[in-house]
């Protein structure tokens, strides 16, 4: 039921604005991981999500914009980049790798950014492998705090930077870590 629903209701958006297209936040590639880093994510099972996106795909003949915010050490192994490729090969997907930028947030989580050169893997496995049309996001503004996920108020800290050390189980997730920090340029 709560799958028929996801797909009518994007079926609806579709129809409504034309021309617009779906992009979905995954930021994992297994439901465990997604339920870790992403809580709101219990609601939407990954299987359900993507059996939704090949019917939503079926339907309208459009592409899917996939996000994925590299975290290092987190989502970024070569294991990652295999299970991810498995499981978007055979969609018409846009992936966009997001390496993360870092947000200074007193109360965790704390991620970083992964090595560009493992951006660069993961991007090389799920395009060579699998055929994925990929991306990487440019970073553009994080000298000044500026780049996407980073306007945030500093509570007096300087620079934005964060710990690098592992999150702390049960603190806020990436998309709160996002929606906290406001509306974002479109330079990120």
């Amino acid at each position: 039921m709560h799958h028929d629903l996801m797909l009518s209701s994007l079926l609806c958006v579709h129809a409504v604005l034309q021309g617009v297209n779906l992009a979905l936040s995954l930021h994992a590639p297994t439901q465990e991981l997604r339920k870790r880093i992403v809580p709101s994510a219990r609601a939407y099972p990954l299987h359900k999500l993507m059996d939704t996106i090949a019917e939503y795909q079926a339907a309208t003949q459009q592409r899917v914009f996939v996000e994925y915010v590299m975290l290092a050490g987190v989502n970024d192994s070569v294991e990652q980049a295999h299970a991810l490729g498995q499981l978007l090969q055979g969609n018409d997907i846009l992936l966009n790798l997001l390496p993360w930028n870092p947000v200074y947030s007193p109360d965790g989580p704390h991620y970083a950014a992964p090595s560009a050169g493992r951006v660069q893997e993961f991007q090389s496995i799920v395009r060579s492998q699998y055929g994925i049309h990929c991306t990487v996001r440019q970073k553009k503004g994080q000298d000044i705090a500026g780049a996407c996920g980073q306007l945030v108020i500093q509570h007096g800290q300087q620079g934005g930077s964060c710990s690098i050390e592992a999150a702390a189980p049960g603190g806020k997730d990436i998309e709160e870590l996002v929606a906290a920090a406001g509306p974002t340029t479109a330079a990120s």
